[in-house]
């Protein structure tokens, strides 16, 4: 809860299930990191990544194909 509001009161944008998420591998990880799928990290770590900027490259596309159009 104190991620999404200090993200909320500087206008930062936040995904509420990445810190959900992230919340609930911590809290595994700190009993033990066995309790922790740690693919399945890894899997949400490289979305987290790849996210960004695929969409700023599609953004970037239909800016220019809505440029084109009017």
């Amino acid at each position: 809860a104190a991620v999404i509001l200090g993200s909320t009161l500087v206008g930062a944008p936040v995904s509420t299930s990445t810190v959900v998420t992230a919340a609930i591998v911590g809290v595994g990880a700190d009993r033990h990191p066995r309790h922790v799928r740690w693919a399945g990290v890894a899997d949400t770590v490289s979305a987290w990544f790849l996210t960004i900027p695929v969409c700023a490259i599609l953004g970037a596309v239909l800016y220019v194909c809505a440029n084109l159009v009017s």
